[in-house]
């Protein structure tokens, strides 16, 4: 699965959730030594949410799309993973905010 060395363990992964109440992001305290795109730009990848069952995936997708939020379905074993694959960090903390307004409250970060 992995969007990028992070999942082959070439570097440390950076695992964040809002704070609890719908605070600020907890932003990681390490640079990954693959900072992505660019000049030094960091991304991270949102997941909204992981289902066994296929339609409610695709019902969760459906939703955001009517949001006017473009998200992607992974598929990794038995399980289907909604989320927004790369995003950047001037744009993560507005789009998770925007995420906890529609209902999805325990977002996983990943920063890569």
């Amino acid at each position: 699965m992995g969007i990028h060395a992070a999942a082959q363990g070439a570097c440390p992964r950076d695992l964040h959730r809002p704070r609890a109440g719908g605070g600020r992001f907890l932003w990681p305290a390490r640079r990954c030594p693959r900072r992505g795109r660019g000049k030094g730009e960091r991304h991270c990848r949102i997941q909204v949410a992981s289902f066994k069952d296929d339609r409610n995936a695709g019902a969760t997708l459906e939703r955001l799309r009517l949001s006017g939020l473009t998200a992607v379905i992974e598929t990794s074993g038995a399980y289907r993973r909604v989320v927004f694959p790369t995003v950047a960090e001037k744009d993560a903390e507005a789009l998770a905010a925007r995420l906890r307004a529609l209902g999805n409250i325990d977002l996983l970060v990943t920063w890569y």
